[in-house]
């Protein structure tokens, strides 16, 4: 009964809570510098309303808040939720402090022998079994289901919860209930020090190790965005072309390409793209204000330094700091000339794409590269397998086992 009053009465709160909400931010009835605390607050006012109304049942109120305005799609909370990241940063790390603030050594050299023992019982019976059979008729190789066996560490809701119980059990007379929380650190501890030093060493041994990945996804599959794919493709890259234009998707595709046919802003689109190997993007429409907007949209998800966009041609590169802030933009791709127009035109009169090395240049190994007007330096291929993007203020050089990809002029 218990139960069911908590599930009812907290999820029906947290349900009206979650509307409340919604209508507010739909209409624009909450400024945007206010959305936050406003947010916040309400947290706070249906937490206590609905432990209140009946204990431990606000944890579920405001959980399912959260899951309403997640799940309401005409509802921005982008903003709500890089403000909650943030937050739950500092909230986790004081609430670790002050919860391991109550454990003391004496607690737990007070274990004796079986705590060690149940640690190890822990990492190696109880996760995996749980792995294993939580994982059946997946697709998962026994490499993937033997590495999730391992990496398993306890978090923050497990030593908060512990330490809840450990009350309520005391109050209740229940012996060695104290003995609760310290079993609990204990494990956090020994958990996430085992996990995570030996997480990478693992994680090389069953195969399952993935670097930084180096593909690239290249928005505008134009002629020479398609040509440039296939390119960096038959180097062994992985290669995602987007966009809107389904007669250029369906090319691609003929061409052996993968692609998505979407709008690369879309708010979820990083969600549905199959992104992997792939680990830069490059923005190479003709629309100079929508390859910024992919280059913010996407610097979150691959970082700030490996998204691209062309230059725009609306005012000297001595001028763009001014009207394109670097935080609004990504880095310039290839070289001071280089525009949509004037690649595109190439393109349409037979450039091609061509991989060339150190010797077949002609060039000392190391030595800064000259080009020519009827070549265009695209990507460097490192002897490492790294794909470097080159930008107008790189300095071109390539050593041994390092190649480049330029747009060559016929």
């Amino acid at each position: 009964q218990g139960i069911a009053v908590t599930a009812l009465g907290g999820g029906g709160l947290g349900l009206i809570a979650g509307l409340i909400m919604a209508v507010l931010l739909k209409r624009d009835w909450i400024p945007d510098y206010l959305q936050n605390p406003v947010a916040r607050a309400a947290l706070f006012v249906f937490f206590v309303l609905a432990n209140h109304l009946h204990p431990e049942s606000g944890l579920l109120a405001v959980t399912v808040m959260g899951m309403v305005l997640a799940n309401w799609s005409s509802v921005a909370v982008k903003h709500i939720l890089e403000f909650k990241e943030n937050l739950r940063v500092l909230l986790i790390s004081s609430l670790f402090i002050l919860l391991a603030a109550r454990v003391r050594v004496e607690d737990v050299t007070a274990l004796g022998w079986g705590a060690p023992l149940f640690l190890l019982s822990a990492i190696f019976i109880a996760r995996p079994i749980a792995v294993l059979g939580s994982t059946l008729r997946t697709g998962l190789s026994w490499s993937e289901r033997l590495f999730l066996c391992w990496v398993a560490p306890r978090g923050i809701v497990a030593a908060a919860v512990a330490s809840l119980f450990s009350l309520e059990l005391l109050r209740a007379g229940v012996p060695d209930a104290e003995a609760l929380v310290a079993y609990t650190f204990l494990v956090i501890v020994g958990t996430v020090t085992i996990y995570g030093l030996s997480a990478r060493p693992v994680a090389r041994l069953l195969g399952v190790e993935e670097s930084q990945p180096q593909g690239l996804l290249i928005v505008g599959a134009d002629r020479f965005g398609r040509g440039l794919a296939q390119a960096v493709q038959k180097q062994g890259f992985q290669v995602l072309l987007i966009d809107t234009n389904w007669r250029r998707v369906n090319t691609a595709k003929m061409e052996g390409l993968r692609t998505y046919y979407g709008n690369a802003l879309a708010e979820y689109a990083h969600q549905d793209l199959d992104l992997d190997g792939i680990g830069q993007l490059l923005a190479l429409t003709p629309n100079d204000e929508a390859n910024s907007l992919a280059c913010v949209h996407y610097a979150e998800l691959f970082g700030r330094g490996r998204v691209f966009q062309y230059a725009p041609l609306s005012s000297p590169r001595d001028d763009d700091e001014h009207e394109y802030p670097a935080h609004l933009r990504g880095s310039f791709a290839f070289s001071e000339k280089a525009s949509h127009a004037d690649l595109s035109e190439r393109c349409i009169n037979g450039a091609v794409f061509k991989v060339t090395t150190a010797a077949e240049r002609g060039t000392e190994a190391d030595a800064e590269l000259m080009f020519t007007e009827s070549e265009v330096p695209l990507v460097l291929f490192r002897a490492d397998k790294t794909l470097e993007v080159i930008t107008d203020s790189t300095k071109v050089s390539i050593g041994d086992g390092d190649s480049i990809l330029s747009l060559v002029s016929a």
